[in-house]
């Protein structure tokens, strides 16, 4: 059950840069290309994660 709080947690971290870094990227145009690649590969990371944790819990 921690691990699943945990793994919300994280989650969320996740999502919160993703925001930050996509309001960042729209200010100036020129970040858009780096930042938009390196947040979407590390909010796929996060889901990729999570959802790993979750099978686990589900399955022990």
């Amino acid at each position: 059950m921690d691990n699943i709080g945990m793994a919300l947690l994280q989650l969320s971290n996740y999502k919160r840069y993703f925001m930050k870094v996509y309001v960042k990227s729209k200010q100036g145009n020129w970040l858009m290309p780096t930042y938009s690649a390196k947040a979407r590969f590390l909010l796929k990371q996060g889901l990729f994660h999570t959802l790993f944790l979750v099978l686990i819990m589900l399955l022990l």
